[in-house]
């Protein structure tokens, strides 16, 4: 039997007995062969895996700062390098692991052999951890490990071919041609205008993720670019790839089959490319006097940022920027928190390093006005086939469950309501089987492509929040109308969570059930302004954004006394 790991191997199917090994490898419905079943179906296994992940990367980031300080002879502390390396380590576990133990279940319960394709190592080498998640959750990646942990399982090589015609090897991007030119008097006038009361801070503004390896701290009217080293400069080189971990002790197989892959598979920002990139941003961060950043995101896969954080010995205070508060776990959440000196949250403080600032994602927007609006605003989400965080959301194929729930509550609508609908689709087109796409439920004349999500949600008199994530709450800051329905079973809640959702599940607002969630629009339809302003309604949801999403009238006295607060 052959096992198809990836849609790659699809172009060498001959229509033979065959076995998938995930939804992801599929190009259409096949209901004549079967699926290996996918492991973190088990959500308590899920929730086991990520709490032995987190254990692991720990015991990692000591043995991988003790062979990287002696690689490129330099002395950081292992704090600092799991700021630097933390999140693609704990990216690459989650997807090393979730591939092997699809392949350990696949090897262990059928009778198998799979395709084995010459895919050359440069080309499942990420340049910088940005570039990870694009590579890991691509076709080529996969099936360069699948092979990987198959030949190690079972000591077969598999049936040999080559990469198929039309498949993109690893491209270079040539930053040489990316050059980002702000005039200094504008980015100067810019920061003394937004925060003239914080002159011993920096602050990243934010710039577009076109350029994300380009920043730009200001302060007092003077700008310090600091800009990634050309990719085309650097060249994969395996001969620097030939240490092993040190004194790290391997605690089960797939410890001592990872041991094999992680040297290789460093981010070349680390091997490659280190030397000239550690000197130039120590030579920058010589020039300015320690400072604390505030940032959203930039700290999250920009290594040339979080360099300078390390060698500026700079504090950083990381922004929330999502709906992560209310979840039982997340990886790059907690790799944050690891990292963050401080962290200003949009709901109440959790412990003596968060403060409450509010929700910076609304601030200067007014609160919604009911105007006679006519229409209900529904927004869904997607995700990638191939895992690379473990996250309490639907992974991989489940969102195949989450793709039949919003159809199930469309179709329970009334035809006459459905015509009243506006639909916002994920932007991006993840490649699975074209019948489960949510493009073929919703008709082009109810799609809403607006590229400004929230200048969006005045337009309409209800809003549908089918996940837990950013959005519904950029909907309740603003206070629009709100129905919530998703599966709490999927989409787990940490403890001190769930009673806050319970009470909007008591006030009609939160619903588990598509179908009851249809049933609830159709109830409130004609007069949604006085359902929302009940008192039951109103009482919940007062409370509800007083814990996870408070607005903010003044966010320049919020930043202020925050920094005052935290005492930096």
């Amino acid at each position: 039997m052959i096992l198809l790991t990836t849609k790659l191997d699809t172009n060498f199917n001959t229509g033979g007995d065959v076995l998938y090994l995930g939804e992801w490898a599929k190009v259409k419905i096949d209901s004549t062969s079967a699926t290996v079943p996918y492991h973190w179906n088990d959500r308590k296994k899920m929730e086991v895996d990520f709490i032995y992940l987190e254990e692991l990367a720990e015991r990692l980031i000591i043995s991988l700062s003790s062979s990287l300080n002696e690689l490129h002879s330099v002395d950081i502390s292992s704090y600092d390098w799991q700021k630097l390396l933390g999140l693609w380590l704990n990216y690459f576990l989650a997807s090393t692991f979730d591939r092997y133990e699809m392949m350990r279940y696949a090897v262990n319960n059928y009778n198998i052999e799979i395709f084995n394709f010459d895919i050359p190592l440069a080309q499942v080498i990420p340049s910088a951890t940005n570039d990870f998640v694009a590579l890991c959750t691509n076709d080529l990646w996969n099936s360069f490990v699948f092979s990987y942990f198959f030949q190690i399982l079972t000591g077969k090589i598999g049936i040999e071919k080559s990469i198929p015609i039309g498949v993109k090897s690893k491209e270079k991007k040539n930053l040489k041609s990316i050059l980002f030119k702000i005039p200094r008097f504008i980015l100067g006038r810019i920061s003394n205008f937004l925060f003239s009361n914080f002159q011993n801070h920096y602050l990243e503004l934010g710039f577009p993720k076109s350029l994300i390896n380009f920043l730009n701290f200001s302060a007092r009217g003077y700008s310090i670019p600091i800009k990634k080293t050309n990719d085309s400069d650097s060249q994969f080189d395996l001969s620097r790839r030939k240490w092993e971990l040190k004194n790290f002790e391997c605690m089960n197989d797939f410890e001592s089959y990872l041991v094999g892959l992680l040297p290789k598979h460093i981010p070349m920002f680390f091997v490659e490319e280190f030397k000239v990139n550690n000197k130039a941003i120590t030579s920058y961060a010589e020039k300015l006097p320690r400072r604390n950043v505030f940032t959203s995101t930039h700290h999250l896969g920009n290594d040339i940022f979080n360099l300078f954080l390390v060698k500026s010995k700079s504090k950083l205070f990381s922004i929330q920027h999502g709906g992560e508060a209310s979840w039982a776990f997340n990886g790059t959440y907690s790799y944050q928190r690891k990292v963050s000196d401080f962290h200003l949250i949009w709901g109440q403080s959790e412990d003596e390093r968060t403060k409450t600032i509010g929700i910076t994602k609304t601030f200067g927007k007014r609160p919604y006005r009911y105007i006679n609006q006519r229409t209900a605003f529904m927004v869904c989400l997607d995700m990638p086939r191939y895992v690379y965080d473990i996250r309490s959301m639907p992974l991989s194929s489940q969102i195949l469950d989450y793709y039949r729930n919003q159809k199930l509550f469309y179709s329970n609508l009334s035809p006459e309501l459905q015509l009243k609908f506006k639909v916002k689709l994920y932007p991006v087109d993840y490649g699975w089987v074209s019948e489960h796409n949510l493009r073929n439920v919703f008709p082009e004349s109810v799609r809403e492509d607006s590229n400004n999500l929230i200048d969006s949600l005045y337009k309409h008199k209800l809003f549908i929040g089918t996940y837990n994530a950013t959005t519904y709450l950029e909907a309740l800051a603003i206070n629009i109308p709100t129905i919530l329905f998703w599966d709490k079973s999927v989409w787990t809640l940490n403890k001190e969570s769930m009673p806050y959702f319970n009470l909007l599940e008591e006030a009609g607002i939160f619903y588990e059930s598509p179908i009851a969630a249809a049933k609830a629009v159709e109830g409130i339809w004609d007069d949604v302004s006085g359902w929302w302003n009940s008192p039951k309604v109103k009482s919940a949801i007062e409370i509800f954004k007083d814990k996870f999403v408070r607005p903010v009238n003044n966010p320049h006295k919020v930043f202020r006394d925050a920094v005052q607060h935290l005492k930096v």
